[in-house]
């Protein structure tokens, strides 16, 4: 059994992407799976999704509530899978959900479109073995929160992916790289800009032979969940893509 926990925060995303990931998975799927959304907002949530009440404090920001994840002793011992909601199902997630995990390892998007060694979208635990993150990052959230984008690493209150390779205590079990791709905003530049840029790191660290997306909007068969991470990247802006049309979908 694989729980899968998400995090919707403020206004910036709408119940959508909760439901439209929670259904995908569910959509590309044949084993069992849990779903949570972690929120101060259950409203327009889909009425399968188990809510966690969201512990709101001043002092925490956006998607730095996702270290509140690795402490959720109701969930001791079971295997979970923090994502980003912002992504897209393209394929069959039955090798995520039976991904075999070594006991006392974290499992991550091995990020072949380069930038940090882990992205943070996308994290794989036994619960209660990474607590010990949570508690760090709890000693001084405002500093850790800032730390990054004030020297020059990230953008503003972003890096916590940083943070967990800057602490993190166990060895990284990668999940195949071509299981994961990006789409959208990518190095500064949008649209065909940015695409060009991504088949570029596709064909060098994935598949030399097909590309990510053709000509024709068609998603590679091998990958899963498409990330669309960035500022102001989001799904509905790429709706005329026949990947995202297909699978962002209310069923």
């Amino acid at each position: 059994m694989l729980n899968v926990l998400t995090l919707k925060v403020g206004n910036k995303y709408s119940p959508h992407y909760v439901n439209r990931l929670y259904k995908g998975l569910k959509r590309n799927s044949t084993v069992p799976l849990e779903f949570f959304c972690y929120t101060e907002n259950s409203q327009g949530l889909d009425k399968n999704i188990h809510i966690i009440p969201l512990i709101e404090r001043n002092e925490i920001r956006q998607h730095w509530y996702k270290f509140d994840f690795h402490n959720m002793p109701f969930l001791t011992g079971e295997k979970c899978f923090i994502m980003d909601i912002d992504v897209v199902v393209t394929g069959n997630i039955d090798d995520i959900i039976n991904f075999d995990l070594p006991k006392g390892n974290f499992g991550a998007c091995d990020k072949w479109w380069g930038g940090n060694k882990i992205n943070g979208g996308f994290q794989m635990f036994y619960q209660g073995e990474t607590k010990y993150l949570r508690d760090e990052f709890l000693k001084n959230p405002e500093y850790w929160q800032h730390y990054y984008h004030r020297t020059g690493k990230s953008p503003y209150l972003h890096g916590e992916q940083l943070f967990i390779v800057d602490h993190l205590k166990q060895d990284i079990t990668y999940l195949p790289k071509e299981w994961f791709a990006r789409y959208g905003m990518y190095k500064g530049k949008s649209g065909a800009a940015a695409n060009v840029l991504l088949e570029e790191q596709w064909k060098q660290k994935c598949d030399s032979h097909n590309k990510m997306i053709d000509y024709y909007g068609n998603i590679n068969e091998k990958i899963k969940l498409v990330h669309f991470s960035g500022v102001s990247n989001f799904i509905e802006h790429y709706d005329h893509a026949p990947f995202v049309y297909d699978n962002w979908v209310d069923k």
